[in-house]
């Protein structure tokens, strides 16, 4: 403005509006100012909102109205905003990523001009993926957004006074899948199994996390001698670089079948042989023994309850070889043996001839007195 209008001035400034053509009667502000020299003055804005754009031009008036200069712009600096309040979180299972899901939330935005609409959409993050306890979880700086009419306005201020909370990432469970095959085996009185072929798997490993599967134990269902007995998985670790992210259980795992023989027992110890009338089998009796049964499992209960011995041939004889043709056992634990003769102890004894007695009828014949008793058979 150059000119008063050859009339005293009433009052002069600055007038502003977010609309392009600011007035006295229509504004967001103005000034009423004084001359800090000549013909020059200062006008401060105030109340301006962040990150809006206003139009603003000088004023002056006297007696007949209001007179205006020409109109200039300008944008203020979006408003920074900090955020407030507190958040919770629930706990959450190992899936890999660092995403949190807030569960209640108390934040608020800080220092919003009034009259305006400004949400926060906050997104809060663990400080890493991994499984732990009382974990640090902050708001995520890039994926947190303001939002409402006026979130263009503002952008979000992060200071170690920015809420953040701790909670839990639980591991996550995994199970077996696959199938594995079981050796068979002779009876031992536990029972302990073998694998015999391992194409077991882990389900639910997230992504391509390492996690395999070692110390596998498997188990027969019982210690017991059986044909086709089931064979579970007893226990089993994970190992990899991510095994610490993740639990194992053995629910549903897969099983297999495999036989437990009965135990081969051998014997040892001595035995003694009744000498015996031919008979003309190879039939022996035991006159005394010690005879043990070797290989029994700890303290069970498994005995020699029957024996059968033979002559290795059934003619007359002294020092024939005896050997153990046959044996019973008795004993609570019976079922789960069997015996082997290999090896077993061997003895001698005689077959003495058996004595015959002479029956039926005979005639003899008459003779002359001649000094001696021999007689003549006449019939037989």
């Amino acid at each position: 403005m150059t000119s008063d209008g050859n009339d005293e001035l009433i009052a002069f400034g600055v007038v502003w509006s977010t609309s392009e053509v600011p007035t006295i009667e229509d504004n967001d502000g103005y000034t009423e100012d004084n001359y800090v020299t000549g013909t020059e003055f200062l006008s401060e804005f105030t109340n301006l909102a962040p990150g809006t754009t206003y139009y603003f031009r000088a004023y002056a008036t006297n007696s007949i109205g209001a007179g205006y200069g020409g109109i200039y712009s300008f944008t203020t600096d979006k408003g920074e905003l900090h955020i407030g309040g507190d958040f919770t979180l629930s706990p959450k299972v190992y899936d890999g990523e660092v995403n949190a899901i807030i569960s209640n939330n108390n934040l608020t935005l800080e220092s919003i001009f009034s009259d305006h609409n400004v949400e926060l959409s906050p997104v809060a993050v663990f400080n890493d993926p991994d499984a732990g306890t009382g974990k640090d979880v902050f708001i995520d700086q890039d994926l947190t957004l303001l939002s409402g009419p006026d979130a263009v306005r503002y952008e979000l201020i992060y200071d170690t006074d920015t809420p953040k909370t701790t909670a839990d990432i639980t591991p996550k469970e995994l199970t077996i899948d696959g199938i594995f095959t079981a050796l068979s085996r002779e009876y031992d009185g536990t029972v302990d199994a073998e694998i015999g072929t391992d194409n077991l798997t882990l389900e639910g490993i997230v992504g391509t996390d390492e996690v395999g599967l070692t110390g596998v134990v498997v188990k027969f269902d019982s210690h017991t001698v059986g044909t086709g007995k089931t064979v579970s998985i007893l226990e089993a670790s994970l190992v990899g670089v991510h095994s610490d992210n993740y639990t194992l259980s053995l629910t549903g795992a897969p099983t297999a079948q495999a036989d437990i023989s009965p135990r081969v027992l051998t014997i040892g110890g001595s035995f003694t042989v009744k000498p015996k009338e031919y008979s003309g089998d190879i039939i022996a009796d035991i006159d005394d023994n010690s005879l043990t049964l070797i290989g029994i499992v700890a303290s069970e209960e498994v005995s020699l309850a029957d024996g059968m011995i033979g002559f290795a041939s059934s003619q007359v004889g002294t020092g024939i070889e005896v050997t153990i043709v046959g044996v019973d056992l008795g004993g609570t634990h019976k079922d789960n043996y069997t015996v082997s003769l290999t090896g077993a102890p061997t003895s001698t004894g005689d077959i003495y001839a058996k004595e015959l007695n002479i029956g039926g009828s005979f005639t003899a014949q008459s003779k002359t007195f001649d000094g001696t008793t021999s007689a003549t058979m006449v019939d037989n």
